[in-house]
């Protein structure tokens, strides 16, 4: 999958040049250039690189920004996903039910899962895997796997640059618990058992992944626009929230802030707050 998905890319990337998702940002009174990226979180790391200019915004940067920080991952912390231990997804299931589910997982992923840890998740964390275990399903144990967000911050720290995030681990296992790691678990489990049932509904779920995967190696900012739906505490409060927190950064150094990109769209998006505050924007090729 790997090597036809770059072939994918490599074939969409003869037209980025035309409004790529990288953007230089310089003017008022910055002394250095900074840069925004738009990502899609569940893009694999090797897309970036096709995409125009981000090695040189790499070379010239200081600092990559992330919405959080790579280093700040501590696996051995306990997880907003982790279930308590009544509750883990082989109490939730009758074990035929739960033999299912372990066979539906195997087969997506393309290999016999280890259900040590994903015993511990909560149903709702199974359904992110999922997503996970379509985009990797033909890479091997050898291949050690970034999305294109840590790959960014991976590939800065490499090259000697600092990385810093604009949110802590805690600010964001709070929004997603509030938004969708609260709801009771016994719904959690029919809807992931619902959807593992429905064979359509996987392969529906499979096609909108890659789609997005290819729609995002075209660099076209254009073609996220008429599909955004501005969310005021996922998105806009936090683009407001991020503003003053790079102005204080960006005189000071070169940036590069690497963010979803739902957050550099619309009226309340970073593009259009940085705009708005004096600064000048430009794609870069």
């Amino acid at each position: 999958m790997k090597r036809l998905l770059f072939s994918l890319v490599l074939a969409f990337a003869v037209v980025s040049l035309q409004a790529q998702l990288l953007w230089k940002v310089s003017g008022n009174g910055l002394v250095k250039d900074s840069y925004i990226l738009g990502t899609v979180h569940i893009v694999p790391a090797y897309v970036m690189d096709i995409i125009p200019g981000l090695n040189t915004a790499l070379e010239n940067c200081d600092v990559v920004v992330g919405e959080t920080d790579i280093k700040d991952d501590n696996p051995d912390e306990p997880k907003w996903y982790t279930a308590p231990a009544d509750s883990t997804l082989d109490k939730l299931f009758v074990p035929e039910d739960y033999g299912l589910i372990q066979d539906k997982l195997n087969r997506i992923a393309g290999k016999v899962l280890d259900f040590s840890k994903l015993n511990q998740c909560k149903p709702v964390k199974i359904y992110i895997e999922m997503m996970k275990m379509m985009i990797m399903h033909d890479y091997s144990d050898d291949d050690f796997f970034y999305f294109i967000d840590d790959g960014i911050m991976k590939r800065a720290m490499d090259m000697g640059r600092q990385t810093m995030g604009l949110e802590d681990e805690k600010f964001q296992t709070d929004l997603i618990v509030e938004l969708i790691g609260n709801s009771p678990l016994d719904r959690q489990a029919d809807m992931l058992m619902e959807l593992l049932l429905n064979n359509e509904a996987i392969e529906v779920m499979r096609s909108d992944i890659f789609q997005a995967i290819g729609r995002y190696t075209i660099q076209r900012l254009d073609y996220y626009e008429s599909d955004y739906d501005e969310d005021e505490k996922l998105v806009s409060a936090r683009n407001r929230d991020w503003i003053p927190k790079m102005e204080a950064l960006m005189p000071r150094q070169s940036c590069l802030v690497v963010v979803g990109i739902d957050h550099l769209l619309g009226e309340q998006g970073v593009l259009n707050l940085l705009l708005g505050r004096g600064y000048t924007l430009e794609p870069m090729k």
